[in-house]
């Protein structure tokens, strides 16, 4: 059963959720799953969805404001994603599944991963039960050429335009606004990972004692098995590793969660959310 819904966050921005019911029977696990930069939550649906949905984990799907269909409104910087819409998706959820904020899963790909940890760190939302990191890290120019090229024109946009012009440029179908653009690059040349108003979401994330899995893949050049662990390792609380690939099959940043080779992979996150 999929249904799509519709709800208001605490600043009144006007936000949706879609939630995939399970196959049969009562679920194990509810779970909130936010996406990655420079687009929406679709491609949960191209097999990860309807994987825990067979595996008796319900979840239900939010996209950003900006984006997807929370489109509309004024742009939104980092804090908007952690402080207001991780709160109200998480409260919608545990509302209309009957099940307590903090007794709900939550599985955070790149940005979204970034947006729940800064949340639950914050005090923004109550820290779940069970958190999952999919190919999350901070970006950290390593010196080189490619992401010294990619950070100027990152800056360069956001400088010039206002906003980073993905669709334009055909790197993702969600265009990055102006004020996440900014955090975006204060982290990347300053090495931190905070609010607009200095609060230390790293620092915080140390209280933090959710057990969390970390997934990545093998052969994702945004975020490597290193840097997700170097972020993971900032929060508190038990681990697990899940790393996807061998045998020829390396996916990349979105492949993770949309190749259904890495399905084996998928049930294991289900099975973690329902543990």
């Amino acid at each position: 059963m999929v249904e799509k819904v519709g709800f208001v966050a605490g600043d009144g921005a006007r936000l949706s959720l879609v939630r995939r019911g399970v196959v049969r029977g009562s679920p194990r696990a509810v779970c909130l799953l936010t996406h990655a930069m420079l687009t929406s939550s679709r491609y949960f649906e191209r097999g990860f969805a309807a994987t825990l949905a067979a595996a008796g984990v319900e979840s239900w799907r939010l996209d950003f404001r900006g984006c997807g269909d929370s489109a509309g409104g004024a742009p939104a910087g980092f804090d908007d994603y952690a402080r207001l819409d991780v709160p109200a998706a998480l409260a919608e959820v545990a509302r209309r599944s009957g099940v307590a904020a903090g007794e709900l899963g939550y599985l955070g790909h790149s940005l979204g991963g970034l947006a729940g940890v800064a949340a639950f760190a914050s005090g923004a939302a109550a820290p779940p039960r069970r958190l999952v990191l999919a190919a999350t890290q901070l970006f950290r120019p390593d010196g080189g050429w490619r992401d010294r090229g990619f950070l100027a024109l990152w800056d360069g946009f956001a400088r010039v335009l206002g906003r980073i012009p993905a669709r334009a440029l055909r790197a993702g179908s969600e265009d990055a606004p102006g004020p996440y653009a900014r955090d975006f690059s204060r982290w990347a040349h300053g090495g931190r990972f905070d609010g607009a108003d200095g609060v230390d979401y790293r620092a915080r994330a140390g209280d933090l004692a959710t057990p969390t899995l970390v997934l990545v893949s093998s052969g994702d050049r945004l975020c490597t098995p290193a840097q997700a662990a170097g972020f993971a390792a900032c929060v508190g609380g038990p681990k697990q590793t899940v790393v996807v690939g061998g045998g020829g099959f390396q996916p990349d940043h979105f492949a993770l969660l949309t190749d259904v080779r890495a399905a084996a992979a998928w049930r294991r996150v289900a099975g973690f959310l329902a543990g």
